[in-house]
């Protein structure tokens, strides 16, 4: 979009429609029919001993069958932990060993960006009049999301080159990035002036017009003046810009 150009872009998604629940279904108990049984005359005391004997009999046998699903279920489980045990640690030690080196990359990475930006500071200080180092300086606070330091240094590298089209388009974008749009605008504009074929700076004045500060038309122009240069140009996102801007409104 722009040399280095960092804008938003937001994939709008229409929310799926949400099927609507369906009730719990509660099957009705099918009761088989009692089977019809001969009345047989016994004495009390003979009913009651069949009783007892049967209820200890039934008993016998759940107490037996559960005693056995429980040791089925220990030695399903104690298999089923050994097996996962192993692999949980394995998984730990491999995170835990993963950890310090991430670090150490990590840090590594954090010496070398503060030994350039010491460097460059350094670079600066002797020599005020290095563009390349100013240049090199604003670019490390652009990509450090730090727009006031980016500011200072492109401006300090515009008043040793003011004609340079790509500074001028990353200071615009700084001062899009602090919201001072007007700030943005004038700079992306004066790009183009420097260079008319220059796209970044063209496509970039469009973007602000239109989503910044609703001066739609001024963007649509801005947009058009860069496919008259560019009949192919593309956003960022690798679309057409014809095709977005007919489906802008």
């Amino acid at each position: 979009m722009a040399a280095r150009s960092k804008q938003d872009r937001r994939n709008k998604t229409a929310p799926a429609q949400k099927s609507a629940p369906q009730p719990d279904i509660m099957p009705q108990s099918v009761h088989a029919p009692e089977p019809q049984t001969r009345k047989a005359v016994a004495s009390p005391k003979t009913t009651s001993a069949g009783r007892r004997a049967s209820a200890s009999r039934h008993e016998g046998t759940v107490r037996t069958s559960t005693c056995y699903l429980a040791a089925v279920a220990c030695l399903l489980l104690g298999t089923f932990l050994g097996s996962l045990l192993p692999a949980l640690r394995d998984s730990q030690d491999r995170a835990q060993q993963s950890q310090p080196q991430q670090k150490s990359v990590l840090a590594e990475q954090a010496t070398k960006t503060n030994s350039h930006l010491n460097t460059l500071e350094e670079s600066v200080k002797k020599n005020p009049r290095d563009l390349h180092a100013w240049i090199q300086l604003g670019n490390h606070y652009f990509d450090d999301n730090k727009p006031r330091d980016a500011i200072r240094a492109y401006e300090h590298a515009l008043s040793i080159n003011a004609d340079n089209p790509d500074v001028l388009t990353d200071l615009g974008i700084m001062y899009r990035q602090l919201g001072e749009f007007e700030r943005a605008v004038e700079k992306f504009t004066q790009a183009s002036a420097i260079n008319p074929q220059h796209e970044q700076s063209r496509f970039n004045l469009g973007v602000v017009l239109f989503f910044d500060l609703h001066r739609k038309d001024e963007a649509r122009k801005a947009w058009r003046s860069l496919l008259s240069i560019n009949p192919e140009a593309k956003t960022p996102d690798g679309a057409l810009l014809r095709i977005m801007l007919d489906e802008l409104k």
